[in-house]
């Protein structure tokens, strides 16, 4: 996909995350193959069709431990994470707004919708990261609204929800608040993407 670089402008990310990080997990042109410890994957390794949810999960709290993550440090700095990863975060007026973001693994950047909420913004931004660790295609555009939503999309959904709300942390915060309007602000998503999370972990009970 085409992006007019003149039309982007870019986040400013808070910095609290940058300090204390190896370089030499930042990826330096050099080709990548599969990573197993910082789960980044180069676009030509092979992965199986479908990743089990708990190699998801398991990648997830790699990739959190590995970029600075610090134990109840909420909400997750997915900006952070992706600066970290190499990658440039940007925002741009998409004329289609179905289109939530697009990453571009050789640009290695990637592009939000200016004009969508703050919170869909943050899911977008984890949703790419996992497009790039599951080894997804080269250029991925995340649509809102697809009748082709098929298992890369399902998947990086996954990786999003797992990457930025942490299972402890979930549970810690449902048993305390038992509400999904404040666990939304704590995690800084969706109510029903907290719903679905929660339903993920067996933690919902029946009158939700």
């Amino acid at each position: 996909m085409s992006v007019n670089r003149e039309r982007i402008i870019a986040i400013n990310a808070g910095e609290s995350c940058l300090t204390g990080f190896d370089n030499d997990f930042i990826d330096t042109g050099a080709e990548k193959k599969v990573n197993q410890e910082t789960c980044i994957y180069d676009v030509t390794s092979e992965l199986p069709e479908f990743i089990p949810n708990g190699m998801i999960e398991s990648m997830t709290t790699n990739l959190r431990d590995l970029t600075g993550y610090k134990s109840g440090k909420i909400p997750i700095d997915v900006i952070g994470i992706a600066k970290k990863l190499g990658y440039k975060v940007f925002e741009f007026d998409f004329s289609n707004n179905n289109i939530s973001g697009v990453i571009d693994k050789e640009e290695k950047s990637i592009t939000i919708n200016k004009s969508q909420s703050y919170k869909r913004k943050l899911f977008t931004i984890a949703h790419e990261i996992g497009h790039l660790c599951l080894g997804h295609k080269a250029v991925v555009d995340y649509r809102l609204f697809t009748s082709n939503y098929d298992r890369e999309e399902y998947q990086a959904n996954l990786f999003a929800s797992m990457l930025i709300m942490p299972k402890e942390e979930v549970a810690k915060a449902w048993r305390k608040h038992k509400s999904l309007e404040k666990l939304s602000d704590k995690f800084e998503v969706s109510k029903s993407a907290v719903a679905i999370r929660l339903l993920n972990l067996g933690l919902l009970e029946d009158e939700y």
